[in-house]
């Protein structure tokens, strides 16, 4: 446990430079989202991708991504985001993340824990944190959510083994129906030695997968937040980052109070190689990146950065506001981390 608090404090100066670098001299983006594929193993409730049939969308092969790590590394990007679908069911993704490690690029995976246990011997000493899904301490309740039988015992397998070589964390993604459970979940994981995130359902349609969750089980915003600091002071296993809860709390994205950045300091990729503008969520511009450096598109792009539109009301999309939110807030950043090393 002691390596995994160096490689998280050095994850984290790291990140701090690149703050740093961006905050005086010309601002580039600093960690990418990258969707490697739209195949999943699970049915989950509030999730439209395994809707559709993920073999219809191309996606890059090993060589043709690490072409496109070399050129992130150029960049300068500091954090890899892999995830999907379930990222897992890549082939070969971990020769991919390796080779992000021997760029010193830092890497992080969402997992729905079916996988991992198999893949840890590959993914030890290259991935540097991942995320598993556990949404209920009850085991018929998440495999039911989920859609994958034997998903909740998939979960706390992975998670026990994988804590020993790789930064572990469960995330709950939380609506108004399972709000009550946010006590037990924090009491499972603490018993099985294990941090826990609560994340709030988003009901916002991302693209190209129009069907999404029911907004009844839309979260009371100042309830969601005074419930999760209330479990992190009493079990000390709930972790947050401070300004994202705030955000939270006063329901997210609006256009008084824009504070994503998304499209400047974040790349997001799609399983074809594409970066999309402004978000992966809402790619309003396409960039194939086949013909093109990923320079170029940057810089042809500028159009997008900073701009809010219509769709950002109310969005509490974590993988990209948590990002956007540490760029002005580094002290933070700091106690996060050290929260997540401990």
């Amino acid at each position: 446990m002691i390596k995994l608090a160096k490689n998280t404090i050095k994850t984290t100066l790291k990140l701090l430079k690149a703050v740093i670098r961006n905050k005086i001299g010309t601002p580039r983006p600093l960690v990418a989202q990258w969707e490697v594929t739209f195949n999943c193993n699970f049915k989950c409730r509030y999730c439209n991708v395994w809707r559709h049939d993920g073999n219809k969308y191309s996606e890059l092969s090993p060589d043709q991504m690490k072409k496109v790590i070399d050129q992130l590394d150029e960049l300068g990007i500091v954090w890899i985001t892999f995830t999907g679908g379930e990222p897992l069911l890549k082939k070969d993704l971990d020769e991919v993340i390796r080779y992000c490690s021997q760029k010193g690029i830092m890497t992080f995976m969402n997992e729905n824990g079916s996988l991992l246990d198999h893949k840890l011997p590959k993914l030890k000493g290259c991935l540097d944190a991942v995320s598993l899904s556990l949404d209920s301490p009850d085991e018929k309740t998440h495999d039911e959510i989920r859609g994958f039988k034997g998903a909740f015992k998939k979960v706390l397998d992975s998670a026990s083994k994988s804590k020993e070589h790789i930064n572990t964390i469960i995330n709950m993604t939380v609506t108004s129906e399972s709000l009550k459970d946010l006590e037990k979940m924090a009491v499972l994981c603490k018993k099985n030695g294990l941090k826990i995130m609560f994340t709030p359902v988003s009901v916002i349609p991302n693209e190209g997968f129009e069907k999404t969750i029911s907004k009844d089980v839309k979260l009371d915003p100042k309830e969601y937040h005074d419930i999760v600091l209330k479990l992190s002071k009493k079990y000390g296993n709930v972790v947050f980052f401070k300004p994202y809860m705030n955000l939270i709390k006063n329901g997210g994205i609006s256009k008084n109070n824009f504070v994503c950045k998304s499209s400047k300091i974040m790349l997001n990729i799609k399983p074809n190689g594409d970066i999309v503008y402004p978000c992966g969520y809402f790619p309003i511009k396409k960039f194939s990146t086949k013909n093109t450096s990923i320079k170029s598109i940057i810089n042809s792009s500028k159009e997008f950065h900073g701009k809010y539109f219509d769709f950002c009301e109310g969005c509490t999309l974590a993988c990209f506001l948590t990002p956007s939110l540490a760029t002005d807030n580094i002290i933070e950043l700091i106690k996060f981390a050290k929260t997540q090393s401990r």
